[in-house]
């Protein structure tokens, strides 16, 4: 029996096709059906992480390390710095080019702030909003001035 089979409501128009069939026995689980090609909703199971590999550390670990000699910490300033001139040539200046323009990984800054590095990554990607206070103490952070974080804050379209 194929998973499709197991779809009892569907009406004869609605049955899956073939691409349908395919993903579902792929462990899509098929969301929403409506008339239509494009109207069929997949969610995919999230996979598994890979086996942790003895005696390999993950890349926090790894940059924190790094970061502890001068000279390689001042390499990877650097690298964020040439980093941002390409973020800023291709999309414009953005949170995250401006970030890296001071030479600061989305931790450094969280630290400085008192946040998490994963705040960081919602506000920088439109995901999270935040207050006047917070996007002051920012620019303070990475040392621009509200004129040009403001700028940075255009592209965004930040989703509740």
């Amino acid at each position: 029996m194929t998973r499709a089979k197991q779809i009892p409501s569907l009406r004869e128009s609605e049955r899956p096709t073939s691409a349908t069939v395919s993903q579902i026995s792929l462990g899509a689980k098929l969301t929403s059906v409506t008339k239509g090609p494009k109207a069929k909703i997949f969610h995919y199971p999230t996979p598994p992480a890979p086996p942790a590999i003895d005696g390999a550390l993950d890349i926090d670990t790894l940059v924190a390390e790094f970061a502890k000699e001068p000279e390689m910490a001042e390499a990877l300033r650097d690298a964020r710095q040439e980093f941002s001139k390409a973020i800023e040539k291709n999309e414009g200046v953005t949170l995250k080019s401006l970030r890296l323009r001071a030479g600061l990984s989305q931790m450094a800054l969280a630290q400085r702030l008192g946040t998490s590095q994963a705040c960081m990554s919602r506000r920088e990607n439109g995901r999270e909003a935040f207050s006047y206070d917070a996007a002051c103490n920012w620019a303070d952070e990475i040392k621009v001035d509200m004129n040009t974080f403001r700028e940075a804050t255009k592209q965004l379209r930040i989703s509740k």
